[in-house]
């Protein structure tokens, strides 16, 4: 009879070498000299832009790592939408924080606009401090509003507590504030539109079906392919297919590819290019039902279509702001409505999805929300869209 492997000691060890690497993760730039260099240099302040004195004052007093994930865009996003709300950014002089100001693709781009650094509270005027984030329990300056910021993948449960919703890309974030207001009652020459990589190994991932009940990327654009038709659908391989030809409407474009190495839309051409839309086929993340592109599409007026209006808060209505599937045969039933669509009751939909994002996502919405709240105490869930939605408060 064979005898039962003893697993505890070899389990023991991969525990041991997983914690390993997260103290690594947690502790490299406090041995990597160019993130020395940039704390150094920011927390005296070399670099920094002038600022005006008379704005009110958002504090940034980060400590744990958890805030550098995705590249820094969550931290992007706080800061501009606070400063898109009147309020000028200032990070206090955590090492870990201001350490890789420099080296996360995204957070980086804060060090382009306006924010100060400080040390202490007593390098503030208090009086205008008119919120603090933080990921702890003792923040500085301990005065105004407290946004306490966690890290847990829930929704919330209680008073209290408030969902970080989703945002643009933070690289288009420029564009789309520098772009006029779309003309939603202008007729586009592309009915549906989708850009995106379909790669199986990423988007092909079992988690949308099994963790949230959603269809991943590469089953909707599969779907379609096999079902609608490979020939109503145009792809876009290179920039010269950007182009449209006089006179020319296409059922549905694609720029993107089922493989590695797809064209991908530069970020300069992407507003031009979602302005072209009627509808935006909002396909999910990798691992996540929400992705930047469907806050783009409702920015500029391309009606989404998508398995998810749940993850917005408040939800997309079908019929009204979006249109909505639920597996695949829905979403064919959907796409085929919006390449039959009468022109009347599209830009009834765009006009709507138009008014959503402003209402409800549009730079320093969120941040206005945030500082007229009533309570001092805040607690901010900033994964929550990375969680399942089911009995979930708005």
């Amino acid at each position: 009879m064979s005898q039962p492997q003893a697993t505890g000691g070899r389990d023991f060890y991969r525990g041991a070498g997983r914690r390993f690497e997260t103290l690594g993760w947690k502790l490299r730039s406090y041995f990597t000299p160019s993130h020395i260099i940039t704390y150094w240099r920011l927390a005296r302040g070399n670099g920094i832009t002038s600022v005006d004195a008379s704005r009110k004052l958002v504090c940034f007093d980060f400590t744990d790592v958890e805030i550098d994930r995705e590249t820094g865009r969550y931290v992007f996003i706080l800061a501009r939408d606070f400063e898109a709300a009147g309020c000028l950014p200032c990070f206090r002089a955590h090492f870990r924080f201001l350490a890789t100001m420099r080296h996360k693709h995204h957070k980086r781009l804060l060090l382009d606009g306006p924010f100060r650094v400080y040390g202490s509270a007593r390098e503030l005027p208090v009086s205008a401090v008119a919120v603090t984030l933080s990921d702890h329990d003792d923040p500085e300056p301990a005065t105004g509003c407290h946004i306490r910021v966690r890290y847990d993948y829930r929704w919330p449960e209680k008073a209290g507590e408030i969902a970080m919703p989703y945002f643009a890309f933070p690289e288009v974030y420029d564009y789309m504030i520098a772009s006029a207001p779309p003309d939603p009652m202008a007729s586009r020459p592309w009915r549906v539109f989708f850009a995106g990589c379909c790669e199986e190994a990423r988007y092909g991932s079992s988690v949308l079906p099994e963790k949230f009940g959603k269809m991943n990327r590469v089953q909707i654009i599969k779907a379609l392919h096999e079902r609608v038709g490979a020939d109503r659908i145009r792809h876009i391989a290179s920039a010269a297919d950007l182009a449209v030809p006089t006179g020319e409407v296409s059922q549905f474009v694609w720029a993107g590819a089922f493989e590695r190495g797809g064209y991908r839309i530069p970020h300069e051409r992407w507003i031009e290019s979602m302005d072209r839309a009627e509808f935006f086929l909002a396909c999910p993340g990798v691992e996540m039902p929400l992705c930047h592109n469907v806050i783009e599409a409702l920015a500029r007026g391309a009606v989404p279509i998508l398995e998810h209006p749940e993850y917005f808060q408040p939800s997309l209505e079908h019929n009204e702001n979006c249109l909505v599937f639920r597996g695949s045969d829905e979403l064919v039933r959907m796409v085929e409505r919006a390449f039959q669509m009468p022109g009347p009751e599209i830009q009834r939909l765009r006009v709507a999805a138009a008014k959503y994002y402003a209402s409800h996502l549009a730079p320093g919405v969120f941040a206005r929300r945030l500082l007229n709240l009533p309570s001092s105490r805040v607690e901010l869930l900033l994964n929550a869209v990375r969680a399942p939605r089911e009995n979930a408060k708005s």
